[in-house]
């Protein structure tokens, strides 16, 4: 009896046990799944926030920040124009190119993106078609132009110090303004023809969805492509690379050999070289990411998800802005690198105000 009793009540206790244990399974599943849920809603969370400042960030680079640049650049190579003009200047074929590049890039600002923000920003002065085929002609005759004109000016610039940092003595008589006048004037024809190549464009309905679904007929639009890519960006990086390299070696064995100059001069001649330099090297910097960024997006295989299209739109509204950065911010590359270039231009701010 006792062995019975013993028996029942191991029993029960294994029973209440188990039951005890069920509750247990029961109560553990029910925190993994309030936990996982929670880590659910959490990751959801995340993701709705990084969305969400992805579009803000495309927001702010799309809506406010063109207008900012567009008046920043402006002033800025209206600065530089007048700061190059300055009788110590006058005769110096690099600054003659830096007042010729300071109107190139406002002509690319205002080809790319003042005309480009009133596509954008006032669709309803465009609803008309024959207003918009016309104006998105004339936008891409004035950007085309703007993209080549500057970068080839900074080629000019950049073998314009490169003959002078390396043969001084043959500079002098070679480096003439008749001639950085024709360079000019042969650049300029270059680039007004590549403008003048885009009224080949025939407007595609298959676009209709771009802002100027203006695009040149197979297999022109792919030809087009490889020596837009060619001219604008890979032969102007060359060129300056192996300018701005051949500057850097002869102003290194210039420092060793300690050659004696007139304090001026040198003070001078310094200055517009390190200018030179640096917003040479400044295109090379923004041009590459942002052609590297166009080029991956172009041959994208993968799928394409709501996600990979705002990733997309993120990305290359980068590389524009790192594109207009290069011609809004040259006169600024001047002033903050060059301290006689910045108190010059300080002087002449002053002497406005005063005036």
């Amino acid at each position: 009896m006792f062995v019975k009793c013993l028996y029942e009540g191991n029993v029960e206790e294994m029973n209440g046990n188990s039951e005890m244990d069920h509750e247990m399974r029961n109560a553990s599943s029910s925190r993994l799944l309030i936990v996982t849920t929670n880590d659910f809603e959490a990751d959801a969370a995340g993701i709705s926030s990084l969305k969400h400042a992805i579009d803000m960030a495309i927001f702010i680079m799309t809506v406010p920040t063109p207008p900012v640049l567009c008046i920043v650049g402006l002033l800025g190579n209206f600065l530089s124009f007048i700061l190059m003009r300055q009788q110590k200047y006058e005769k110096s074929t690099a600054c003659f190119y830096m007042r010729c590049l300071a109107v190139f890039d406002c002509f690319y600002i205002y080809g790319r993106m003042v005309l480009r923000y009133l596509l954008s920003m006032a669709p309803h002065l465009f609803v008309s078609m024959h207003v918009k085929q016309p104006f998105c002609l004339y936008y891409f005759v004035s950007f085309r132009m703007g993209v080549f004109l500057s970068p080839w000016m900074l080629v000019a610039m950049a073998l314009d110090r490169f003959l002078a940092v390396n043969w001084p003595l043959k500079a002098v008589r070679f480096l003439t303004m008749g001639r950085a006048k024709i360079t000019v004037v042969i650049v300029s024809g270059c680039g007004a023809g590549f403008g003048l190549a885009q009224l080949t464009r025939t407007w595609q309905e298959k676009y209709s969805h771009w802002l100027c679904p203006y695009e040149y007929d197979p297999p022109m639009d792919l030809i087009y492509s490889y020596i837009g890519g060619v001219v604008e960006t890979f032969l102007p990086i060359f060129f300056i690379s192996f300018f701005n390299i051949g500057i850097l070696l002869a102003l290194h064995r210039s420092s060793q050999n300690k050659m004696l100059q007139k304090p001026e001069r040198s003070s001078r001649e310094s200055s517009i070289n390190l200018a030179t330099f640096l917003v040479t090297s400044s295109f090379i910097v923004f041009r590459i990411p942002a052609k590297v960024n166009d080029f991956f997006w172009e041959y994208w295989q993968g799928e394409v998800t709501p996600d990979i299209v705002q990733w997309k739109r993120f990305s290359l509204n980068v590389g524009v802005l790192s594109e207009n950065m290069i011609y809004c911010l040259n006169t600024y590359l001047y002033v903050l690198a060059c301290k006689r270039l910045r108190q010059e231009m300080f002087e002449i701010i002053r002497f406005w105000r005063i005036k």
